[in-house]
């Protein structure tokens, strides 16, 4: 990640539109999502360690994208539980944390994200070498793995650009709320007679 006590300080290239603002834009417009620190995009979508020079001339440091994609399980996996906890699926005697482990998979593997990230055009967005989007230039050359795990990444810095709240409604715009073992079982609080 890019070091923090420099963030406010640094502008994006204005003189020309450079491959990092073009998939930050994409990114924006595909999550319907606009980040206010441009930078953790950046970050999510780079799956290799460089840096950035700004117009100022400073250089800024990114690292690759995993452990963002860490960050970015771990949140997606408790919005997920979170949706699971509303259903009311979590009485005595249901198989409650095999169902929530069933759809934390389902939804998070790789070959999910990854598909996800093809129908969605994230793919072509990766900067995965010194050179602007080079290895992933067709579908089939982009890797599920690679693709998941900037997908992860992506939504790890949604976290931490917007918080939870903000997660969860990316989440929800991109159809994460929808499988069958996250339909509503029992009432919500405040719905239906007691």
């Amino acid at each position: 990640m890019c070091r923090r006590s420099n963030v406010a300080q640094l502008t994006m290239p204005s003189t020309s539109i450079g491959y990092d603002e073009v998939g930050v834009a994409r990114c924006e417009q595909i999550l319907q999502y606009h980040f206010k620190n441009k930078f953790l995009c950046i970050e999510a979508i780079s799956t290799i360690k460089r840096s950035i020079k700004m117009n100022d001339g400073q250089s800024v440091e990114v690292q690759d994208n995993l452990a963002m994609a860490v960050l970015g399980y771990t949140q997606m996996a408790s919005v997920l539980c979170r949706i699971w906890w509303e259903t009311g699926r979590r009485k005595r005697g249901e198989r409650v944390a095999g169902d929530l482990d069933i759809v934390v998979k389902a939804k998070l593997n790789n070959k999910a994200l990854g598909r996800l990230g093809k129908e969605m055009d994230i793919h072509r967005y990766i900067i995965n070498t010194s050179a602007p989007f080079s290895c992933f230039t067709g579908d089939s050359e982009a890797k599920d793995k690679v693709v998941a795990e900037t997908m992860r990444a992506i939504f790890g810095a949604v976290y931490l650009d917007g918080r939870g709240d903000e997660l969860e409604q990316t989440m929800r715009r991109l159809k994460f709320d929808q499988h069958e073992l996250l339909e509503v079982k029992v009432p919500r609080f405040g719905h239906g007679k007691i």
